[in-house]
């Protein structure tokens, strides 16, 4: 399957008459803000990632973004669109700028950081060596987080910032502009999964919790270069999310985007909420029911 690298978002707002926006309330960085025509929207909650093959609503999640130019164009054949404002391509993702000044911000754990992590039934020690999480505390740009670093192939191309006071917003990331791969690009710790089959998970702390062999979307909303990824490297793919209603719908539309490429994927669910939630012991015993030990 072929994906656009690069979608000139502007232009094609401008040519198709579509209002949009690039600042202001609802608008991301790099992104470019319209009105979602997934839901009924009345303001410019969803965007276009320039950058990628994906749509995302603050309402409604993600979606993919041929079928979004669907709906707003109104054509079911939008090849001839994705070609004017773009270029199309089939290769992986690949560092898109050679970043020299690559920030990425924190240092050593500390005591409050590291108390918000065990608080989460995590061991601090054990996740700061594993997954080289950071912190940061009275830090300009990205204060009071924990800073996780996503890597591919050895390299870390972006991060998240977590709030962990409940006194701010939850999420603050890595811009697109700022990242060497944006994350939505690719599959949170996907260099540790080595077998035919792997889980795929919401979250950074649900593959915390899942271990080896265990990648994440980070977030609800999965792009269709995150499924291309998948179906390149797994021949089964067993989705866990949470049990929330939009979550589970999305977990069953990457399962079937995924069985269309070729790929044996299956929605599962635990008797637990969410992922990160499950015992230690019970996931080694899930891990072993589906045979990814």
């Amino acid at each position: 399957m072929d994906f656009p690298k690069e979608f000139d978002a502007i232009k094609f707002c401008e040519d198709y008459g579509l209002e949009y926006w690039t600042e202001g309330k609802n608008t991301s960085p790099g992104w470019v803000s319209i009105a979602c025509p997934w839901c009924n929207d009345h303001s410019n909650h969803g965007a276009i990632n320039p950058y990628g093959a994906y749509f995302s609503c603050w309402r409604c999640g993600g979606h993919s973004l041929y079928e979004t130019l669907q709906l707003l164009t109104g054509d079911k054949y939008v090849k001839p669109i994705l070609e004017k404002y773009g270029y199309v391509t089939s290769e992986m993702p690949t560092q898109e700028v050679v970043k020299e000044d690559f920030f990425l911000p924190g240092g050593k754990l500390q005591k409050v950081h590291k108390d918000y992590i065990a608080k989460r039934g995590f061991d601090p020690e054990f996740i700061e060596r594993e997954y080289l999480v950071r912190g940061t505390l009275m830090d300009k740009r990205y204060p009071y987080r924990i800073i996780t670093p996503v890597m591919y192939n050895g390299d870390i191309v972006s991060f998240l910032g977590r709030d962990f006071t409940g006194k701010q917003n939850r999420h603050k990331d890595c811009p697109i502009g700022a990242s060497k791969i944006h994350h939505k690009k690719i599959l949170y710790d996907l260099d540790n999964c080595r077998k035919d089959s792997v889980i795929v998970v919401e979250g950074a702390y649900d593959k915390w919790r899942m271990g080896k062999d265990t990648c994440a979307t980070l977030g609800t909303s999965w792009t269709d270069e995150q499924a291309l990824l998948l179906s390149k490297r797994f021949s089964t793919v067993f989705i866990l999310f949470d049990h929330g209603v939009e979550s589970q719908d999305k977990a069953k539309k990457l399962a079937s985007h995924l069985n269309l490429l070729g790929v044996n994927a299956e929605v599962i669910k635990t008797e637990y909420d969410e992922p990160d939630h499950i015992p230690d012991g019970e996931v080694v015993r899930l891990k072993q029911f589906l045979g990814i030990m």
